[in-house]
């Protein structure tokens, strides 16, 4: 059987989802590819404080606690199955794209996986975004 893992910060009670960014949430995948990006821009010390608007904030995961952990675990049911912890992966999402490096990676991807590109046109929508509306539109 093999086991899932989510990022989960522990200060903020807030987690990524490596499947909201249609990545292998298995232990040899973890913190590689996209949401391993998003975590580390996270992670990335700021003088900025981030406000309560903006928690995807580059930097608004400096120096919090930050673990790993599997579907057997007791946390994670209990994160996943009740309330207390925000999942912020579509945020994440947004901050790689309000970045802008990783647009191609993530437009030919939700060309793979249709549902994926129901939520980059909603970034696209939602940040005003002309490169990725324009790649999203086949240009």
């Amino acid at each position: 059987m093999s086991r899932y893992f989510i990022i989960i910060n522990l200060t903020r009670q807030q987690y990524i989802s490596p499947h909201d960014f249609c990545e292998s949430g298995k232990f040899r995948n973890i913190m590689g590819g996209l949401h391993g990006k998003a975590v580390g821009l996270l992670l990335l010390q700021n003088k900025e404080e981030p406000s309560a608007g903006n928690r995807s904030l580059p930097g608004s995961w400096a120096g919090d606690r930050i673990i790993i952990t599997d579907d057997t675990s007791e946390l994670y049911e209990q994160i996943m199955y009740k309330d207390g912890y925000e999942n912020i992966s579509y945020e994440a999402l947004k901050m790689l794209c309000i970045t802008g490096t990783e647009i191609p990676e993530l437009v030919e991807r939700a060309r793979e996986y249709k549902p994926f590109l129901k939520t980059l046109f909603r970034i696209a929508h939602e940040t005003g975004d002309k490169k990725l509306q324009h790649l999203l539109k086949g240009g």
